[in-house]
């Protein structure tokens, strides 16, 4: 895949065409598949993957990740959500997916494999 110019034009090639079929999925039971592989998400974290999961290669901003963790039931405190972005990372790499922490704007989940190029 040749460059592209501006990262929400590149995001945007990653959710769309043969790539689409490869969407994540959070299913009810509360289990992210992605690439043939699944991972069970801890019930507290289950907000805020559906959120990423919805907006998968878009930038979702803290103030609306906050808003959904703090709904759920959870601390807004900036190192209760730190934490939970820190441990869904990790859940997130076990079928392929990579959270992009963007400082002081939000976080972004795409494939771990994709390359700019």
């Amino acid at each position: 895949m040749a460059r592209l110019v501006d990262g929400e034009t590149r995001l945007g090639a990653w959710t769309t065409g043969a790539d689409a079929a490869a969407a994540p999925v959070l299913d009810g039971d509360g289990l992210l598949r992605h690439a043939g592989r699944w991972v069970p998400i801890p019930e507290t974290q289950i907000p805020v993957a559906d959120l990423l999961v919805r907006n998968v290669g878009t930038l979702v901003a803290s103030s609306v990740i906050r808003d959904t963790y703090v709904a759920a039931g959870g601390s807004g405190s900036a190192t209760s959500l730190r934490s939970v972005v820190h441990r869904l990372g990790r859940r997130v790499a076990a079928v392929g997916l990579r959270l992009h922490v963007v400082r002081g704007r939000g976080v972004i989940l795409d494939g771990a494999d994709r390359t700019d190029d």
